[in-house]
């Protein structure tokens, strides 16, 4: 078979399984994440998975001449034909966010706990991550928040309230306000049973919580630019 689609394959036993068609190859190498025409190796028919999303694993190669690294896609089988369509690629690799001096400023905690929440969301565990991203925005925002009081009865406070009462009642900023309590909205239906914004989901809480960190760090910027260039007028 010469074309790239179609697909000669193995039994789990080594045995061979006959043939079949891809769909479609992958597009995207899961570990460089350049755009690629795929080297196909060869595929591997599990019976034992025959109706999961992983009947078919198909070895890649990528062509990139700085990666060549090898990935896996997985097909699952639909119809009595040996149609099969691309369902995953593993391993994935991601690249974790980076932050500016200034928010590390903020939150020495907010970083890592953030990229330990994408980590989970690239591994797949779609899940589980919407509650570390909602556990992120909290330790950013209270760290903000105890950056700006010095008495430690008054951080105690923020330590132990709710964190939609310290956006609510202690965030000054608008700006910042808006979108960290729109985020702690989301977050929230990260963690509860029932959803209260449907129509929202984890993309969201992302792009809520990156305004919040872009607003966070504008305010910080804007106070030290003041603070080194005073009105001389």
């Amino acid at each position: 078979m010469s074309d790239i689609l179609d697909i000669q394959f193995n039994d789990e036993e080594g045995r061979s399984g006959g043939n079949g068609r891809l769909d479609k190859v992958p597009n995207e190498c899961p570990q460089c994440h350049e755009k690629i025409s795929p080297i196909k190796w060869g595929g591997f028919f599990n019976r034992k998975n025959e109706d999961s999303d992983k009947t078919l694993e198909v070895v890649f190669r990528c062509p990139n001449n700085d990666c060549h690294e090898i990935f896996i896609g997985y097909y699952s089988k639909r119809s009595d034909r040996n149609d099969f369509y691309l369902r995953n690629t593993e391993p994935k690799t991601y690249s974790e966010r980076l932050f500016s001096n200034t928010i590390k400023g903020l939150s020495v905690d907010f970083p890592r706990i953030f990229n330990q929440s994408l980590a989970a969301e690239n591994a797949g565990l779609d899940q589980v991550c919407g509650a570390g991203y909602r556990k992120a925005l909290e330790f950013l925002a209270k760290d903000y928040l105890l950056k700006q009081v010095k008495e430690d009865e008054e951080q105690e406070k923020i330590k132990s309230e709710p964190l939609a009462t310290c956006i609510k009642n202690r965030i000054k900023d608008p700006s910042i306000k808006e979108v960290a309590k729109r985020a702690a909205w989301l977050g929230n239906d990260e963690t509860h049973y029932l959803r209260k914004w449907d129509q929202k989901d984890l993309q969201d809480l992302k792009k809520l919580i990156d305004l919040t960190v872009h607003w966070m760090e504008a305010e910080a910027l804007t106070a030290q630019l003041l603070q080194d260039m005073p009105n001389k007028e």
